[in-house]
């Protein structure tokens, strides 16, 4: 029986300094065959040269953008591109473990009416400080309802997942223009199809970048809610009062917590809307008393004050 061919699609901009390293991690994998897609998304840099070298060892196919599509233009660019059953995502400045791909796989080809699986994973920030399991702290995405789950919240991002070619061909693959939010979007349209899966390992690392899209300002979490409130809204006549109210109240506390330090009357008053929608309403209560500007400022001072009576022993 011939192994299922499993395509790895790598857009890259600006991505000299990690994309041998990305690479070099898809070669790693213990699963064959593999086929290697990278997308030049116009870098401005050196990273076509270094691709280019890369195709020399014949396991790489480069795709050169005249222009810069952003990261989901780059995917569907390599997509148009490939050949394999399997897609999997790597994003150019994150790293696969060896049996990312092989564990992925298994789980895809025992369960027919899986559209995509993703993995935890780890992060690695700019001082070096390790994050394990960065997709635990909630319970995954899974079974023919997991579209639901995920309409509360995204515990997947490219370098975790890997989608049937059928389910990409089915929803269009990534739209355009929803920087932020293109992943989450796709994986909520691909979900819909059928079931999701989750591997329970650490499969995948990821880093930080100094530039990375982790470094959003918090109108940038604002602008990711409208998208997201679209999808609840067409499945409306397929939820619940209350599943909406859940939804509801776990997104809007979840996006207030993340505003709430660099826009506190907006963060407050979006956490307050997810109180009011039932969600954690101690919790959310304390929150708002503990991270608010004054306490913030208070034990800032305190630390300061710590700091400056070590210092003078």
């Amino acid at each position: 029986m011939t192994e299922p061919l499993v395509t790895v699609i790598i857009p890259c901009y600006n991505a000299a300094d990690t994309i041998v390293r990305a690479i070099d991690s898809v070669r790693r994998q213990t699963w064959r065959p593999l086929e290697i897609i990278a997308v030049d998304d116009a870098s401005t840099d050196n990273t076509r040269q270094i691709l280019e070298a890369e195709a020399e060892r014949g396991d790489v196919t480069v795709v050169a953008l005249d222009r810069n599509l952003r990261a989901a233009g780059a995917r569907n660019a390599g997509f148009a591109q490939s050949h394999g059953e399997f897609i999997a995502f790597l994003d150019s400045d994150d790293e696969w473990l060896p049996e990312k791909v092989a564990r992925q796989v298994a789980l895809l080809a025992s369960h027919p009416d899986m559209t995509f699986v993703s993995c935890d994973a780890s992060n690695v920030t700019l001082d070096g400080t390790v994050r394990e399991r960065i997709f635990s702290t909630l319970p995954p995405a899974l079974g023919r309802d997991g579209w639901r789950t995920m309409l509360a919240y995204s515990n997947a991002m490219p370098s975790v997942a890997m989608v049937r070619r059928s389910a990409f061909d089915a929803v269009g693959g990534f739209h355009l223009g929803m920087e932020l939010i293109e992943d989450q979007d796709f994986f909520i349209r691909v979900a819909l199809l059928g079931e999701t899966g989750f591997v329970d390992e650490v499969l995948v690392i990821t880093h930080t970048q100094p530039a990375g899209l982790s470094h959003r300002t918090w109108r940038w979490d604002i602008e990711v809610w409208p998208a997201v409130r679209r999808h609840i809204e067409a499945q409306k006549d397929r939820l619940s009062f209350g599943e909406r109210r859940h939804i509801y109240g776990f997104r809007y506390a979840r996006l207030g917590r993340n505003v709430y330090a660099e826009a506190p009357l907006h963060g407050a008053m979006l956490i307050l809307r997810g109180m009011l929608n039932g969600n954690a309403p101690l919790a959310n209560a304390w929150y708002l008393i503990v991270a608010s500007p004054p306490v913030r400022t208070l034990k800032g001072w305190l630390a300061r004050g710590r700091q400056d009576r070590t210092i003078a022993r």
